[in-house]
């Protein structure tokens, strides 16, 4: 399985977390592991990829080997998807994953790895992008015609969360206050394909998008 893995680092991300050696390992199953390069304190990036179908899960483990953070949860068949999450830095980090006879990869990675939101952007199931621009109006769409659940969250250097998109519906479209940069915007379920498009708060914008290299 090839790494899932994306670069297009900007340098306002450095605010969300500093650059470590990556860290990638395949498997096949359910698996628990440690992350065995040094990870410091702050948000870091975990990618993941699982062949066929099923169920696939990835979970951070606390201190007390219990699930602290869900970061892939998702049926999707050959999926590959990018969440986020807040490493405190009081020991190691370590991963569980959930995965039926299936073959897997797990990436963890800087911040800086993340691509910029831009105008819009285009994707397939979970990922991440920095939104680096001023206070705006984001519509997101999941692109099905079956009735599904999409969420998204955009979450700022310091901690705070702000919710972009939370809609259960056949098309679900939902249109909400983008804040200022820089913001992690986390597509955090999303059962297909999805755009995300940006404009201005009190003006029309293009709506063209931009597309991301493919995957």
């Amino acid at each position: 399985m090839q790494d899932p893995v994306r670069t297009g680092a900007t340098s306002d991300a450095g605010v969300f977390g500093e650059d470590f050696p990556a860290f990638v390992r395949s498997g096949k199953g359910s698996k628990t592991f440690t992350v065995d390069v040094p990870v410091p304190a702050g948000y870091v990036v975990v990618d993941s990829a699982r062949k066929g179908d099923g169920y696939f899960g990835v979970n951070s483990v606390d201190e007390r080997g219990k699930e602290d953070l869900l970061l892939a949860n998702t049926t999707l068949e050959d999926f590959e998807g990018r969440a986020v999450m807040h490493h405190r830095g009081r020991g190691p980090l370590r991963l569980r994953v959930e995965a039926w006879q299936r073959e897997w990869t797990i990436a963890v990675r800087p911040v800086s790895v993340v691509e910029e939101l831009g105008r819009g952007a285009k994707g397939r199931g979970a990922d991440v992008l920095l939104h680096t621009g001023p206070a705006s109006r984001l519509t997101s769409r999941l692109h099905t015609y079956s009735h599904a659940y999409f969420h998204v969250e955009g979450q700022e250097p310091g901690g705070r969360d702000h919710l972009l998109a939370n809609v259960a519906s056949r098309r679900p479209k939902d249109t909400r206050e983008l804040p200022a940069g820089p913001l992690l915007v986390q597509v955090k379920s999303a059962e297909g394909e999805w755009t995300l498009e940006v404009r201005p708060s009190k003006e029309k914008g293009s709506g063209r998008f931009w597309r991301r290299a493919a995957r």
